[in-house]
This record gives structure tokens, sequence and C-alpha cells, in this order.
């Protein structure tokens, strides 16, 4: 029974160091793709494509007095369609966007964090309460600063001539 628990021994000093050592690290890559897929950044684009698609339909609309609501239904969709085409660019731009924002050790940094418990919860909430901002920020320019840029814009003389109609 000694020399089994030795050879045990032994063999848990020699081999898991070398059972650790065997798993590849991840690599920057693929550290990003965790990161995004704990913050859920697929649905963080579908949040602000959501929050950006009817102001932009509304501008096509108003652009063209042609555009009836069955163009405007197919704009719509085509509008969808595309999104869907671009997520991954979109994706891939974001990840180049963060290797030229952060540091390596940054990233690994967060990687690190974002695998703890505590981590993995906040970047959960990050993304719920991203997705709670984007709407209510949205309502809190339409009346904060929509109206004091209107109001600004009808009081400058020289902006007021180029403006009438």
């Amino acid at each position: 029974m000694l020399k089994l628990a030795r050879w045990f021994s032994l063999w848990s000093a020699l081999v898991l160091p070398l059972a650790a050592q065997a798993q590849p690290t991840p690599s920057l890559d693929e550290k990003l793709n965790y990161i995004f897929d704990v913050s859920d950044v697929k649905n963080g684009f579908d949040i602000g494509y959501n929050v950006m698609k009817p102001r932009l339909l509304d501008k096509i609309q108003n652009s063209s007095s042609k555009i009836t609501p069955e163009i405007a239904d197919y704009i719509s969709g085509l509008m969808d369609d595309e999104f869907v085409q671009i997520k991954p660019a979109m994706l891939d731009f974001v990840k180049e966007y963060y290797k030229r924002q952060f540091t390596e050790e940054e990233i690994v940094a967060l990687y690190d964090f974002y695998r703890t418990p505590v981590g993995s919860r906040l970047a959960t909430k990050l993304n719920a309460v991203t997705a709670g901002l984007l709407p209510e920020m949205q309502t809190f320019m339409s009346r904060q600063f929509a109206p004091r840029l209107s109001a600004r814009v009808s009081n400058d003389a020289r902006l007021r001539d180029v403006l009438k109609p």
C-alpha cells in the first residue's frame, strides 16, 4: 500500500503538471471571441440596429414622396437582410478595433476577469444595462438635445436664411 501511495505521489508530481501544460493557451483572437461571447456582443449589435433602423427608415421615407408604405416595407426587409449579412464583418471590425485600442496584456486581463464568476455576471449585466440605456438615451436626446439644437438653429440668422424653404 505504501508503494502504491508513493507511486501515485510521484505520478501526481510528474504527470499532472505536464497535463496542465499540454492544454493549449488560447490565442488572442480566441480570448476576444470569449470576451465577445460572454458580453453577448452580437446581441448588442442587434439592439443597436433595432434602435437605429426606425430613424434610418424615416429618413429614407422622407427623402422621396414616391416611397409608399409597401416600398418602405420592402426596404425594411432589404435592411434586415443586409444587417444579417454584415454581422460577421462587424464582429471582425470590432475585434480589430479592440486589438488597436487595448494592449495584449489588457485583453488577457479582461479575458481572465470574464472567466471569473463575478466577471461573467458583470458582462451579462452590462449587456442588459446597455440594452436599456440605448432607447433611454435616444429618448433623452430627442427631448433634450433636439429641441435645444432646433431652437438654436432657428434663432441663428445665418442658418435661418440658408434653411428657408
